[in-house]
């Protein structure tokens, strides 16, 4: 073990730490996948699959999405909403058919729709997914509307262009068997 000899200055002020994070505004933002696993619920009945997205661009960047989906509960409405919502990213990113191994969603790009939960239960206020959007189909929307945009609509059309040749960038090294 490395041995530093440090000894304490006890006469600087302690910083307090100011760590907690804000949710992201509302909006749509250019994601990938880089982590998922399936928990157990909290209530021991279940499971759920958590998928942390990780933000692309913008003032964002770096910033984490946390998604669960209810795989296994007993409740059939929480099953189904969890259903459509993988079968709606799966179709953003390319996947057809079956998804085998959770695996195979990461690193793709995705746009992520999201909104501002209000805090409850003792819980500070939350970013909550709702909804998924192709990178470059919302990209190419954007191109088409973008010579009648002016301001901030340029910056959020350029932010689209730029995520929509990372995800070009992707597809063109990774030789996915879902792409053709």
């Amino acid at each position: 073990m490395p041995t530093i000899n440090f000894t304490l200055d006890e006469s600087l002020p302690v910083m307090e730490t100011t760590s907690k994070y804000q949710p992201l505004p509302e909006g749509d933002y250019a994601c990938v996948i880089i982590d998922s696993e399936v928990k157990p619920t909290k209530a021991g009945t279940g499971h759920y699959l958590q998928l942390v997205f990780e933000v692309l661009e913008g003032d964002y960047a770096g910033r984490k999405l946390f998604e669960r989906l209810n795989i296994d509960n007993p409740s059939s409405k929480a099953v189904a909403i969890a259903r459509k919502k993988m079968t709606e990213l799966c179709s953003c990113v390319g996947i057809v058919g079956e998804l085998k191994e959770t695996e195979e969603l990461h690193n793709i790009p995705v746009r992520v729709a999201i909104v501002v939960e209000d805090p409850k239960n003792g819980y500070d206020a939350t970013n909550r997914i709702v909804g998924y959007h192709n990178v470059t189909a919302a990209a190419n929307a954007t191109r088409k509307n973008a010579s009648t945009t002016q301001g901030a609509d340029v910056t959020k059309s350029n932010a689209m262009i730029q995520a929509t040749a990372a995800a070009d960038r992707h597809f063109a090294k990774a030789n996915l068997p879902w792409v053709r």
